[in-house]
């Protein structure tokens, strides 16, 4: 059974990495939450997670601060409407396309152009 590991307590009841503080009293549910949260933010990468619906969940810092917005700026929110994609009205309906096709198990890589730092992009739903 997955458990905590309290080893990482010994010095002190919380451990702070970035933004996220992990403490000897959090549950099980609460601290995988905060390790996910953790190596999220720490990929250069920028990732997000999506419900089956295209509505965003979680993005890690790095797309965040590309942005320049805040998580709660976007959560909950559909993914083709973030302003990474306000390029076009085009390239919003292909991305709400391809998270339609995602959700049909058609886990695929497409180009797609960005609107950060004026780069082209590869979408992987």
């Amino acid at each position: 059974m997955p458990s905590i590991n309290r080893q990482l307590f010994t010095d002190s009841p919380v451990l702070r990495v970035s933004d996220v503080t992990l403490s000897a009293t959090d549950d099980l549910q609460a601290h995988r939450e905060k390790l996910a949260r953790i190596v999220l933010d720490e990929m250069y990468q920028f990732v997000g997670l999506l419900d089956p619906n295209g509505m965003v969940l979680e993005i890690n810092q790095s797309a965040l601060d590309g942005a320049g917005i805040r998580l709660h700026d976007i959560q909950g929110k559909p993914f083709w409407g973030a302003r990474w994609w306000a390029i076009s009205q085009e390239t919003q309906d292909y991305l709400r396309e391809l998270v339609r096709r995602a959700g049909l198990a058609a886990c695929r890589t497409f180009p797609l152009a960005g609107r950060i730092a004026h780069r082209s992009w590869n979408l992987t739903v």
